[in-house]
C-alpha cells in the first residue's frame, strides 16, 4: 500500500514541474508583450513627433 502511494507520488511530481513551467511562462510573455507595448508606445510617440516637426515645417513654407 505504501509503495502505491509512492508511485502515485512520483507520478504527481513531473505534472507539479510542468505547472511550474507553465507559469514562468505565462509570466515571460506577459513580461514580453508589456515590453513590446512599451517599444510600439515609444515609436508612435517618435513617430508623432517627426510628423509634427514635417507639419510645423509645412505651415512655416506656407507663411513664407
Amino acid at each position: 500500500m505504501q509503495q502505491l502511494q509512492q508511485l502515485q507520488g512520483l507520478q504527481e511530481f513531473p505534472q507539479l514541474q510542468q505547472l511550474k513551467q507553465v507559469s514562468q511562462l505565462q509570466q515571460q510573455t506577459k513580461d514580453k508583450v508589456k515590453d513590446e507595448l512599451v517599444a510600439s508606445n515609444k515609436n508612435e510617440k517618435k513617430k508623432a513627433k517627426v510628423q509634427q516637426g514635417a507639419k510645423d515645417q509645412d505651415e512655416k513654407n506656407s507663411y513664407s
